[in-house]
């Protein structure tokens, strides 16, 4: 869907905001060159009007999309937040490219050092400056050292395409802000572009399986830096924090919630939280679950549903047997749910077994 055609401006901006007759014609007229009289003739009312209804259009649309909307810049502030819009159906986007680096809707200008330092002579191996003042804001301290290094290899490789997917909250845009400072700003590049999403997608799988360019990051859960967390919020019990973060699989955001939640509800004492929960305790995670489960079809929740039922791994022809389907279908299945993170596989002597991720399970089943 392109945003110069008309319908899909007004399909676009309905999905945002209610809009009145008039103003519908008003963005209908904008987009077509029309000037404010001309618009009040084929509306059948005063200039006057056209003007104040304008002014509740572009500010209502200014509000809904967190900037400031005229009749001379709606077209292509619209065209812009679409774009934005359409990368997060899939997940988000940064693009390295000359001149400039852009993280979804944020662009970093370069600035050509001849204009910094007119004085000094530009040499033919000097690397362009980056503004970075109107940067997103990194508040992101916990290392990813392994995976930085995976993505400066590639980038350095001049893979063209890089997708990072992995669970809400797993870290997936600190990891990229941080592969911004402490990479791309440093580096002349020809053309990058990197995604992330919550799932892998099965056309990028084809297309990196078919070009040494494109390739796939899975961004697993922290390491030795998960007790950063804990220690930040100044948990007791440093003894039982391995536990607590095996419980909660070293995932960030899952962990912050779980350490607030026990300095809440038990003065920060973690073996009194692991003492009384027999069971996992879910909590706000479930508000990070949810999203990922929203677009599953009929038979992915079928397979899911089943699963929570299971106490050990399972196979494919388990699946097949138990869920009448084929082994073709189940094989389908599971790897859509692979792709989306929701169930593990498990190598158990050469062979490949497959679970539901256990806070998954647990939101699912919370009483079994």
């Amino acid at each position: 869907m392109q945003m110069n055609n008309l319908e899909n401006v007004l399909k676009y901006v309905d999905d945002l905001v209610t809009l009145t007759p008039i103003q519908e014609a008003i963005l209908k007229g904008t987009y077509q060159g029309k000037k404010n009289f001309q618009i009040a003739q084929d509306f059948n009312c005063s200039e006057s009007h056209i003007k104040k209804e304008a002014a509740k259009l572009w500010k209502k649309l200014g509000e809904e999309l967190g900037e400031n909307i005229n009749k001379h810049n709606v077209s292509s502030k619209l065209a812009k937040k679409y774009r934005v819009s359409q990368f997060s159906k899939f997940g988000h986007c940064l693009q390295v490219d000359e001149g400039n680096i852009n993280v979804c809707d944020k662009t970093l200008q370069v600035t050509d050092k001849t204009e910094v330092r007119s004085n000094s002579p530009q040499t033919e191996n000097e690397l362009p400056i980056i503004d970075l003042t109107e940067a997103p804001e990194i508040n992101y301290n916990y290392e990813r050292i392994q995976e930085i290094n995976t993505l400066k290899e590639w980038l350095e490789n001049k893979t063209k395409l890089i997708t990072i997917y992995g669970l809400k909250g797993i870290g997936k845009t600190a990891l990229i802000l941080k592969l911004i400072f402490e990479q791309i700003a440093n580096k002349n590049h020809q053309s990058s572009v990197i995604l992330i999403s919550q799932e892998k997608s099965p056309d990028i799988e084809i297309l990196e399986n078919n070009n040494n360019h494109v390739k796939t990051l899975k961004l697993e859960g922290l390491k030795e830096s998960a007790q950063e967390i804990l220690k930040e919020k100044g948990l007791k019990n440093e003894e039982k924090w391995e536990k607590l973060i095996a419980l909660y699989q070293t995932h960030p955001t899952w962990l912050k919630i779980i350490a607030g939640t026990i300095e809440q509800l038990y003065n920060d004492d973690v073996t009194e939280f692991l003492n009384e929960e027999n069971d996992l305790f879910i909590g706000d995670i479930k508000l990070y679950l949810q999203p990922h489960l929203d677009h599953l079809s009929e038979l992915e929740k079928k397979v899911i549903n089943w699963l929570t039922t299971q106490n050990q791994p399972v196979n494919i022809t388990q699946i097949s047997a138990n869920l009448e389907l084929s082994k073709s279908e189940s094989g389908i299945l599971i790897q859509s749910l692979l792709r989306r993170c929701l169930v593990e596989k498990v190598v158990n002597e050469d062979k490949f077994y497959y679970q539901l991720n256990n806070i998954f399970k647990k939101y699912l089943k919370p009483n079994k």
